[in-house]
């Protein structure tokens, strides 16, 4: 995703209007299944779970913009090796917040990132 957004990116633009951009219309890709899903939109301000929701929709756009920043500033291999480190974090907070217990599957995808990792961190840039 990284490569593409690097050979794609429109320059003119800055990191944060590609982050804003790529939020909106992630955000227009989910709305039909939300529609579909018979589920009605309610926002309650108040609720735990809305609040959480929202905590997490301002790290994900905190995400998104840093990645953007990373991808400008570093280029497309940067931008990957610190999203592989991202996806290393997350199951370690997994495991150490919330007792997830890896799958075999998860520690298989987690090794063959941190090989990509290896890859991506040998070749010159």
């Amino acid at each position: 995703g990284m490569v593409v957004m690097a050979q794609f990116w429109p320059g003119k633009l800055e990191p944060f209007q590609v982050a804003t951009g790529n939020l909106v219309v992630g955000s227009l890709l989910l709305l039909p299944l939300v529609l579909g899903s018979g589920d009605a939109l309610r926002f309650h301000p108040t609720s735990a779970g809305n609040i959480a929701t929202l905590l997490f929709a301002f790290t994900m756009a905190a995400e998104f913009y840093i990645f953007a920043v990373l991808l400008r500033r570093g280029g497309a291999t940067v931008a990957s090796c610190a999203d592989f480190i991202a996806i290393c974090a997350g199951l370690l907070f997994g495991y150490l917040l919330f007792s997830e217990v890896p799958t075999i599957w998860m520690v298989a995808a987690a090794l063959l990132c941190l090989l990509a990792l290896r890859f991506a961190a040998d070749r010159p840039a």
